[in-house]
C-alpha cells in the first residue's frame, strides 16, 4: 500500500521515470485539442450562418470544395498549428 501511495505523490509531482514520455503526450494532447477547437468553431460558423458543409470535392485545394473545406484553406494560411495538421 505504501508503493501506492509513493507512486501517487510521484504522478502528482511528475517525478516518475517516463516523465519526458507523459510531457510529450500532454504535448500531443494540447495540439490536437487545438486543432479540435478550430474545426469546432468553423463548424459552428457554418451552422450558425445556415451555410453548406461540402461541395463536389472533397480534397484540400480545389477549386470546387465549398465552404468547409475553403474555411480550412483560409484558416492555415494564417494559422500554424492548423498548418502542421494540413
Amino acid at each position: 500500500m505504501r508503493k501506492w501511495f509513493e507512486l501517487e505523490i510521484r504522478l502528482q509531482k511528475n517525478l516518475t521515470i517516463d516523465k519526458a514520455m507523459q510531457d510529450q503526450i500532454n504535448k500531443d494532447i494540447k495540439h490536437w485539442r487545438e486543432v479540435f477547437e478550430i474545426i469546432i468553431s468553423i463548424v459552428n460558423f457554418l451552422s450558425k450562418n445556415n451555410l453548406a458543409f461540402c461541395g463536389s470535392s472533397e480534397k484540400l485545394y480545389k477549386t470546387d470544395n465549398e465552404n468547409f473545406l475553403s474555411l480550412i484553406e483560409m484558416i492555415v494560411e494564417f494559422d500554424p498549428i492548423m498548418k502542421e495538421y494540413v
